[in-house]
């Protein structure tokens, strides 16, 4: 996969986003799955993986699913009297290009294969872009 030393230029498309983000997912399938010899760090290991690591050390008060993050935040903040920060509905990343704009039926498709275990044990659906207020 040809990347561009500096980052993106003017010649990177949309295209060119999309076909890097379909070569990550064969990567993480393997990394996962165990044949490569790069040991799987923890910000690409399964979710399933880091909370049962958790657990051998203690076990959590609760999990919270993503659905249920704002409410989830919240009581903790409550329950540790204290006020957080409001919970954000969008995560921003500098990129050239939306993941709405690149993502395709085949980059779904590569990324439920690469971690079949967390969709399975977390319920995790398609990604599906935020809905303009």
């Amino acid at each position: 996969m040809p990347l561009f030393p500096n980052g993106s230029d003017t010649a990177w498309s949309p295209a060119n986003q999309r076909a890097a983000f379909l070569v990550f997912p064969g990567f993480l399938k393997g990394n996962l799955g165990g044949p490569t010899p790069l040991r799987v760090d923890t910000t690409r290991a399964n979710q399933g993986i880091l909370l049962q690591a958790i657990t051998d050390f203690a076990l959590p008060d609760r999990v919270i699913r993503e659905d249920a993050l704002a409410t989830g935040l919240s009581d903790i903040t409550k329950e540790a009297g204290v006020t957080g920060p409001p919970a954000q509905s969008e995560f921003s990343a500098s990129t050239p290009f939306a993941l709405a704009d690149v993502r395709d039926a085949a980059l779904d498709g590569a990324t439920r294969a690469s971690d079949q275990r967390d969709f399975m044990t977390f319920g995790f659906d398609r990604w599906e872009p935020p809905q303009a207020a």
